[in-house]
């Protein structure tokens, strides 16, 4: 039976002679080099609030000062000063690079637990780069709706920590949530027809904020002005997709402006005629509807002729000091409907700490920073399909999951069609409904999208089913699409899924096996000893489509199923799927796979041949499993060591 010492000895000679051959040590990540550095200090003392102030070109800053838990806030005019208490502010400090199976967010707490006899205490931290997070109470927001006065702090601060040196750090918080206000000139309301406050024709104003059906909605009175109320909106999509929609309805009289102020308007009551105007800004980037901004509505009247009334829309966006004028419109009264859209560029931001993307029988591409999945005749059993749909034999699976270390849940998850060359595909979303075609997968999917996707009640994944597959099969060619991640902590991020659709069969996937740059011939293997070597053992793998699967199986009388597994090993493994066998295949040559695409591969497991010359006997099989949709080839090679 085999030496487990020599066999874990072996192997990590192995990985280091790999690493090797790719980088010197000099290159190698830092948390893979042994340190004894000594402990830094953080030092909370610069934490402040940018306070959601009246005057939206002077934001006033709020520090608590060292051994100070509460100031003075700024409040609108003609109101009473009030206290933040900093003590209640949950902080969060998260590791940007923690070493494999330690938790990210090395201390948590509040403000005021780091308060000792009114002194601050330095957080002692490893030497390394670190995220502080800063929240107004320790539920991060979670429990955000729509709430009149109820503005919502929180930010972050990137900080580098150095061994034996204490750092401070300057957190600034900012609106979390979104600000609404709406204002309606006299002018315009002297054109509406007075009405009780249980009505449904009186004059009101609905403004709501989400994403897909997760929609916040405040329905301002006539009487409102942008001095009451403040409605504070939670930040549903993390700025990523949400819609802001405005509806303005009321009984509005269309006959001259005179007879509103002379009283003949109130005999006049073929005049009074119901009118809806409504308004959607939509889109991503800085300029979208997001978290830290005033969104201030003024809805005014130009004139008012005989039969044609001039509304004016203006939203003023308001953000950090700076005054964004984002769109001024004009509206008839006599449609029966209006629907404007604002166009808003993206710009599209990613948290190491946001819920993180993998995509099952995917490879990752650096290059173009995607994933790489390909959909192909040969995915299809043909025997099982059927009139209604393809019978698939794989699966576009995308997986969702909150890092190691965070407590938070995976909030929101949607998709968005970034490229394609088909055109085809993208005016069909636009004819079905999909604004920037954009489709809501979690919490609550866009309407029938469950017929072509399974999603996880948590949102920990979502799976194309048949009819999904098939959707996206009519559409031959490549397509980026791009899923949008968000936790409960408002972390948002973001991952790019390259999709490449052939409709062309194939006969599957070849896999060649070289000894020394020749190639070996059906049945034939290769014996070695630690004094015979060859020079270089290659494993070669095509696919005219793309592999949808590739494996690696061990069969031998030494490196049983136990034994592999006590180093960390299986007597199977899943090459495009690794998780936690990574770093392991890596060391055996298997990793990493050298073409994104997955249509011309090769291993170079040469390094590997002196180890297992010099702890194994006799026959040791690995067997190549590679699947290009429903087309599997299984080669095996032979290896006798003497």
């Amino acid at each position: 039976m085999i030496d487990m010492k020599k066999l874990l000895m072996g192997l990590f000679v192995v990985a280091v002679m790999a690493a090797m051959t790719a980088c010197s040590l000099d290159d190698l990540p830092q948390e893979n080099v042994e340190t004894k550095e000594k402990v830094g200090y953080l030092q909370l003392s610069n934490f402040k609030v940018v306070s959601d102030t009246e005057d939206k070109n002077n934001d006033d800053e709020i520090e608590p000062g060292t051994g100070n838990s509460t100031t003075s806030k700024h409040t609108r005019a003609g109101e009473t000063t009030s206290q933040v208490d900093f003590s209640n502010y949950y902080i969060e400090i998260v590791n940007k690079a923690p070493r494999e199976g330690e938790n990210a967010v090395v201390w948590s707490g509040k403000y005021g637990d780091n308060l000792a006899n009114g002194e601050l205490k330095p957080i002692p931290l490893e030497p390394g780069n670190y995220k502080v997070w800063a929240y107004q109470d320790n539920t991060k927001g979670a429990n955000l709706t729509v709430a009149q006065d109820a503005p919502y702090y929180a930010g972050d601060s990137d900080v580098s920590i150095v061994s034996e040196q204490t750092t401070d750090v300057t957190v600034t918080c900012r609106l979390h949530n979104i600000r609404v206000t709406v204002e309606l000139s006299k002018d315009l309301k002297d054109m509406f027809k007075e009405l009780g406050a249980s009505d449904e024709n009186r004059l009101m104003t609905e403004v709501s904020i989400g994403a897909s059906e997760v929609k916040n909605t405040h329905i301002f009175e006539s009487s409102t002005s942008h001095d009451a109320p403040w409605m504070y909106y939670k930040d549903v999509a993390g700025g990523y997709g949400n819609t802001m929609d405005i509806k303005l309805t009321g009984v509005f009289y269309t006959g001259p402006v005179e007879d509103i102020y002379t009283g003949a308007a109130a005999s006049n009551t073929d005049k009074w005629k119901p009118v809806k105007m409504e308004k959607k800004v939509v889109g991503t980037g800085d300029n979208a509807v997001k978290g830290g901004q005033w969104r201030q509505i003024s809805v005014d009247i130009e004139h008012n002729d005989e039969g044609n009334a001039q509304f004016i829309f203006t939203i003023d966006n308001y953000v950090y000091d700076e005054t964004i004028t984002v769109s001024t419109m004009t509206m008839y009264d006599q449609l029966p409907s209006y629907s404007q859209e604002e166009q808003i560029p993206e710009d599209d931001f990613n948290d190491e700490m946001a819920p993180q993307v993998k995509v099952d029988g995917a490879t990752f591409d650096m290059e173009n920073n995607a994933f790489n999945y390909s959909i192909s005749a040969d995915m299809i059993d043909s025997d099982a399909s059927t009139d209604s749909f393809n019978a698939w034999t794989s699966f576009l699976k995308v997986k969702v999951a909150v890092p190691s270390g965070s407590t938070a849940t995976v909030n929101n998850v949607y998709v968005e069609f970034k490229e394609s060359t088909s055109t085809t595909l993208l005016q069909v979303l636009e004819a079905a409904g999909f604004e920037d075609h954009i489709i809501a997968l979690h919490p609550r999917a866009d309407e029938n999208i469950n017929q072509y996707v399974n999603v996880a009640t948590d949102g920990s994944s979502f799976t194309l089913n048949n009819k999904g597959m098939d959707a996206i099969y009519n559409y031959e060619g490549t397509h980026r699409i791009r899923v949008h991640t968000e936790g409960s902590d408002y972390r948002r991020g973001f991952a790019d899924v390259i999709i490449k659709v052939s409709k062309a069969a194939s006969a599957g996937p070849k896999v060649i096996w070289k000894v020394d740059g020749s190639p070996v011939n059906e049945g034939e293997g290769l014996t070695i000893s630690p004094t015979n070597l060859p020079t270089s053992v290659i494993a070669n793998i095509k696919s005219d489509n793309g592999l949808t699967g590739l494996k690696v199986k061990i069969v031998s009388n030494d490196l049983t199923p136990d034994a592999l597994g006590e180093v960390g090993l299986r007597a199977e493994m899943d090459l495009l799927n690794p998780e936690d066998l990574e770093d392991a295949l890596k060391g055996l040559g298997f990793l990493p796979l050298d073409d994104p695409e997955l249509k011309d591969i090769s291993f170079n497991i040469t390094g590997f041949m002196l180890a297992l010359a010099s702890i194994a006997n006799g026959d040791q099989t690995f067997i190549i499993i590679a699947e290009e949709g429903s087309k599997k080839v299984e080669k095996p090679f032979t290896i006798t060591v003497e």
